[in-house]
């Protein structure tokens, strides 16, 4: 009888460790959002744009690999997700990155500070987003008003 209860508790305890695990591995939003970014790899198109730096381009993860960040054509571009949130550069500024990940999207605040009299100018910070809607993939920088729609390219053969 002993060992039936022992047995029992210990079957109960074990279901919900690994349903605890499981649910923690649902629902870290970072790995969901690397997962949906994985699936809208591929060409997209301009829909609307508010600055030129807005293009059609490729969806990708730098150099293939994830923690560098994603990109879409030349100038847009989220990441690193690997690099350290604070960074302090010899002879320059402090860099930190704070990132906010949901399933559907990213948001990047960059603040640039504590820089030497020589890169005060350079002081700064900066909010961008990428986020994904059914098909289509949208890029904001807050600061300067960009915003950037695309949607998927039907028929355009993968890089």
């Amino acid at each position: 009888m002993k060992k039936s209860v022992v047995l029992i508790v210990s079957s109960i305890f074990f279901l919900w460790v690994s349903s605890s695990q499981s649910n923690e591995q649902k629902n870290n939003p970072k790995e969901e959002f690397v997962s949906q970014a994985q699936k809208m790899v591929g060409h997209y198109k301009l829909v609307k744009d508010s600055d030129e730096r807005c293009s059609d381009g490729y969806l990708k993860f730098v150099n293939d690999k994830i923690d560098q960040g994603l990109h879409l054509s030349h100038h847009v571009f989220v990441g690193p997700f690997g690099e350290e949130a604070k960074k302090q550069e010899e002879g320059y500024c402090q860099v930190n990155h704070e990132f906010s990940f949901s399933a559907q999207g990213v948001r990047q605040i960059t603040k640039v500070s504590r820089c030497p009299a020589a890169h005060k100018q350079d002081e700064s910070i900066t909010t961008k987003a990428l986020y994904f809607k059914g098909e289509d993939v949208f890029f904001e920088i807050k600061e300067s008003g960009l915003k950037c729609h695309f949607v998927k390219a039907k028929g355009v053969a993968d890089e």
